[in-house]
Order: C-alpha cells, then sequence, then structure tokens
C-alpha cells in the first residue's frame, strides 16, 4: 500500500494495476483506500473492468483531516501516515 500514498503526492496521476485482490482482505482496501484518501483531496477512480486504481493528487493536501479507517491495520498505517505529512 505504499504506491497509494506516494501517489498522494504525486506531480500527476498514478495508477496501481490489477488490485482486485484487494477486495478479499483484512478489509476491502479498494474502498479502503477510497475512503482514506478522498478527505484528503486526493481524487480516485476505480476501473473494475481493468482492475486499476487511478489516483489524482490534489495541488495541496488538507488539513486537519477527520478519519475513521477501516479495521485494517495497513489501511490504518496509511491514514496515519498521511496525517504525519500534512
Amino acid at each position: 500500500l505504499h504506491a497509494d500514498t506516494g501517489g498522494s503526492f504525486a506531480d500527476g496521476p498514478c495508477v496501481l494495476e490489477n488490485i482486485k485482490n484487494l477486495e478479499a482482505k483484512e478489509s476491502n482496501r479498494i474502498v479502503s483506500l477510497i475512503e482514506v484518501l478522498t478527505p484528503f483531496g486526493v481524487r480516485c477512480e476505480y476501473d473494475e473492468k481493468n482492475e486499476s486504481l487511478q489516483i489524482i493528487p490534489p495541488s495541496v493536501l488538507r488539513k486537519n483531516v477527520s478519519l475513521s479507517p477501516a479495521k485494517d491495520h495497513r489501511i490504518v498505517m496509511l491514514a496515519a501516515l498521511l496525517l504525519k505529512m500534512t
């Protein structure tokens, strides 16, 4: 899940491919990623047919975001990292 964090800070869109398997983890990590990234102003577009998630970073990440991440330690770590970096 490090690529999604990096994608939030990229100069342009970033695409994660072949991610269908993320649906069957401790949480549906595709949905969880979108739920964590969106409040920061990151736009996410999931293409179910191509099993890819496009992450489109904002010019500046929103600060003072309130989150309720899934009960999935990897998603919680992603949220903590993003909160620390804003």
